[in-house]
């Protein structure tokens, strides 16, 4: 079995901590998704997925709605009082999106941090 885990974050740690740090977002298209997982959440479905009785042979494990990059990173921005950040070009196609219907029915049905809002800001 396979769990293609997504960006894992927490208040201290994921891309929010790396921006922190850097002081403006890595470059990148605006319209590019950020498939995130909180740690906890992230957890739960590796113990569930270890209990399953028969797991499937993929798991998606992202909690949606994931931000785009712009969305993501002009709140984080806000929120530390740094300067909005600059982007590359769009992407030029749609945006990834992850179907997460097996997650939720078999391993993780009810996330903890629901919203990736939430989850940057609540410690563990």
């Amino acid at each position: 079995m396979v769990l293609r885990l997504g960006g894992l974050y927490c208040h201290h740690r994921g891309p929010l901590a790396a921006l922190r740090r850097r002081g403006a977002p890595p470059p990148g298209p605006p319209d590019r998704i950020l498939p995130l997982v909180h740690y906890a959440d992230a957890a739960t479905a590796v113990i569930a997925a270890l209990c399953h009785p028969a797991p499937q042979p993929t798991y998606h494990v992202v909690v949606p709605p994931c931000p785009t990059r712009r969305a993501f990173y002009e709140l984080a921005c806000r929120w530390l009082g740094l300067p909005p950040p600059a982007f590359d070009l769009p992407l030029g196609h749609p945006p990834a999106a992850y179907d997460v219907t097996r997650l939720r029915r078999d391993l993780l049905p009810a996330p903890r941090y629901p919203d990736w809002r939430q989850g940057l800001w609540q410690a563990d």
